[in-house]
């Protein structure tokens, strides 16, 4: 087998950052309908039951058209994208630049939900964090080691894991919470059983859920801001990722299991899991990126929550057949894309939640290929040779990276139809506002 070496789950961060790759040019594509597997709920083990599988061949229109002059009738909005030396805005229907502003560092972090605090993490030696107030002050919480912070959904608490290192990476035995950034003392409010990496979500109803990994499994376990702590899930094996859904009631996690890896989600309040399906070709203990990276800095591919949290997409692995499958959270009803000529590297929801952007990378990720894929189908259309997708508002265009014709390319979801905003190598999209 091929070594890889490919990080996925960062993707969503280099893409936002405006890193890219070039594209493969692919006009195949197939969807398949697989029956749902349901598993067994609270702090069961999971275990699994499957119904006998029916399977739907499926025929993608035909390539996209050529490019077409002017921009399309029926634009709207702000688009900001980037180019070797700045941010560019710009207003449509009729795509006039409105605002030009020096290109700055990516802040990772997000800002807290009432915008009054942001957060940076620097861990180039000890790791401190550095909390800003919208009025410029300043404090600093020194952590020997921070694997990941994240701000409350409502106001500005901060969760954060923390910890000693662990066979020199990253790793964390609490879970603590700082109730106000101004006085930036956090209290611990959950000590793990391990000092392993111990990812978290913040859940709706305000509480958290953090994956308590110990070498023999995982316990994912509800934690209020008060401390008190309430098992909802037992799994087979290490949880080194969460992914909450847009509305925090679903967290979607990886399973490394016999059958190789499978995504799950749970129930927040019920903690009721689910089996969303296997992720694709690789087998059971080879969990990409590298196939024989330490444990620590392997990941799954990319997962993407539709936006009113019903359906889950998901990337399959890095041998063919190259899959993306999207999962009905509720009835447990599945459609599979396959992508001949490579993984799925992006996977974006429209705003409306009625269509899929997919940009499928080559192995080498020197190609790959746009597409808009149905999610009541799985059925692909091509859009477009390119990647970096951005939806419009109104979900009825994509702002891709071109390939083929360089710089930024408006392309018609509909119609199929693009057209050429700029035609600079290395411009990138990076947002669309109304």
């Amino acid at each position: 087998m091929p070594s890889r070496r490919f990080l996925l789950v960062p993707i969503a961060l280099l893409v936002s950052a405006g890193v890219y790759a070039l594209v493969v040019p692919s006009h195949r594509s197939a969807g398949q309908a697989t029956a749902p597997t349901e598993s067994a709920t609270a702090t069961a083990s999971l275990t699994s039951t499957t119904t006998p599988n029916a399977t739907v061949t499926t025929t993608p229109v035909a390539p996209p058209t050529a490019i077409v002059p002017g921009l399309p009738p029926g634009l709207s909005g702000k688009l900001t994208y980037r180019t070797e030396r700045e941010q560019v805005t710009v207003a449509f229907p009729s795509g006039a630049a409105v605002a030009h502003e020096p290109m700055t560092p990516i802040d990772a972090s997000q800002p807290s939900a009432d915008g009054l605090w942001s957060a940076a993490t620097d861990c180039s030696t000890l790791c401190r964090t550095t909390l800003k107030a919208t009025d410029g002050n300043l404090r600093a919480v020194d952590d020997p080691y921070i694997t990941a912070l994240r701000w409350s959904p409502q106001g500005h608490q901060l969760a954060l894991a923390g910890g000693p290192s662990n066979g020199g990476y990253p790793a964390s035995d609490r879970l603590e919470l700082i109730d106000d950034p101004a006085s930036a003392r956090p209290r611990i409010l959950y000590e793990t059983r391990k000092g392993l990496a111990h990812p978290f979500e913040w859940l709706s109803s305000g509480d958290l859920l953090i994956a308590d990994n110990s070498e023999a499994d995982s316990q994912l376990v509800r934690v209020t801001t008060s401390g008190e702590a309430t098992t909802l899930a037992t799994v087979p094996s290490t949880v080194w990722y969460l992914y909450a859904s847009p509305d925090g009631r679903t967290v979607a996690f990886t399973q490394d299991s016999a059958a190789g890896w499978q995504l799950w989600t749970i129930d927040g309040a019920t903690g009721a899991v689910r089996n969303a399906g296997n992720m694709g070709s690789d087998p059971a203990g080879i969990a990409p990126p590298q196939e024989n990276a330490p444990l620590q800095e392997k990941g799954p591919l990319y997962i993407a929550w539709s936006p009113d949290g019903s359906k889950v997409a998901f990337g399959g692995g890095y041998q063919p057949p190259y899959t993306m499958t999207i999962a009905d959270i509720a009835t447990g009803a599945k459609h599979r894309t396959e992508f001949p000529d490579g993984y799925p590297g992006e996977i974006k929801w429209s705003p409306d939640g009625t269509k899929l952007a997919v940009s499928s990378y080559n192995l080498p990720r020197t190609h790959h290929e746009s597409f808009v894929v149905d999610p009541e189908t799985g059925v692909a259309r091509d859009i477009l040779s390119g990647c970096v997708i951005i939806w419009s508002p109104d979900s009825q265009f994509l702002a891709i990276h071109g390939e083929r014709e360089p710089g930024v390319a408006i392309a018609n979801v509909v119609t199929l139809q693009h057209a050429q905003l700029t035609h600079t190598p290395g411009d990138t999209p990076l947002s669309w506002k109304p």
